[in-house]
C-alpha cells in the first residue's frame, strides 16, 4: 500500500499530538498513514485491534518545523511562551487544565 508524503505528515503530526516522537524523517508515520489507509479502504475492519511499530528520533527537524508552520489538517501550530521558568510552568498547567 502507498501512501503520500502529504499523509504521512499529517500521521506524524497526530502521533506527536498524542505525546509520541516518532521518526520526522516520516518513516514511522508512515505506518500510521497505512494502517489510517487501510481503515479507510474496508481493509481493516473497524473492530480489529492493530498495532504498529513506530521508530524513534528526530533526523529531520527542519521537515518538521516546515510543516507546523505551514497550514496542514493537522499542524500543531508553535506557540511563543516567554523564556522564564515561571511562564513556562505556567503555559504547560494552562495546557494541562484545558485537555482535562
Amino acid at each position: 500500500m502507498e501512501v503520500s508524503d502529504e499523509a504521512m505528515a499529517d500521521a506524524a503530526a497526530v502521533i506527536a499530538r498524542n505525546g509520541v516522537l516518532g521518526e520526522v524523517d516520516l518513516a514511522s508515520a508512515a505506518t500510521v498513514a497505512g494502517m489510517k489507509k487501510a481503515r479507510e479502504s474496508g481493509m481493516i475492519p473497524r473492530s480489529a485491534c492493530v498495532a504498529g511499530v513506530l521508530t524513534g528520533g528526530n533526523k529531520d527537524p527542519a521537515r518538521t518545523i516546515e510543516y507546523h508552520l505551514g497550514e496542514h489538517s493537522y499542524s500543531n501550530r508553535p506557540e511563543l511562551v516567554d523564556n522564564d521558568p515561571l511562564a513556562i510552568r505556567q503555559y504547560i498547567e494552562g495546557v494541562k487544565a484545558a485537555a482535562a
